[in-house]
Formats: C-alpha cells, structure tokens, sequence
C-alpha cells in the first residue's frame, strides 16, 4: 500500500503541472492530446478515470493499484478545474 502511495506522489509532483499548464509527460497519440485524455472533444480528467481502475485492482488484489490509483483520485480532485470538462 506504501508503495502505491509513494509512486502516485512521486507521479503526480513530477509528472503534473499547474492547472491550466500542459502536464510535464505530454503524450500525443491516439485519444491522448498535450498530455489529455480527450474523448469526443472533452477533456477527461485523471481522477475520472482511476476511480475505475481501483476497483478493478481491489478485485484482483492489486493494493499497491489501489492505493495508487485512490492517491492520484485525490490529486485530481485537489485542481481547481476539477468539473471541467
């Protein structure tokens, strides 16, 4: 579980910017634009999606998954522009 913690800080201050700044790993391919996760024009934010993939995880027993995946929810969360799609 620490693990997962650890790696979601380490990510999520590495990898992240400020809101409204491109993120630091910006991946353009496929439905990633500038480092977004865009579907159907709308920009989908990480903690929209890491709620889905801890409960996947907690179903096959993935702790360290989860409490990644519940840390990066949080961050995601923490942004101002949080309901902005």
């Amino acid at each position: 579980m620490w693990v997962g913690i650890a790696l979601a800080l380490l990510y999520s201050t590495w990898g992240f910017g400020d809101v409204g700044a491109p993120p630091r790993l910006s991946l353009t391919a496929g439905p990633f634009q500038n480092g977004h996760l865009i579907v159907r024009g709308y920009h989908i934010h990480h903690w929209m999606v890491y709620p889905f993939v801890a409960l996947v995880a907690w179903h096959l027993r993935w702790f360290d998954v989860v409490s990644f995946s519940s840390t990066m929810t949080l961050h995601g969360l923490s942004y101002a522009d949080r309901f902005e799609l």
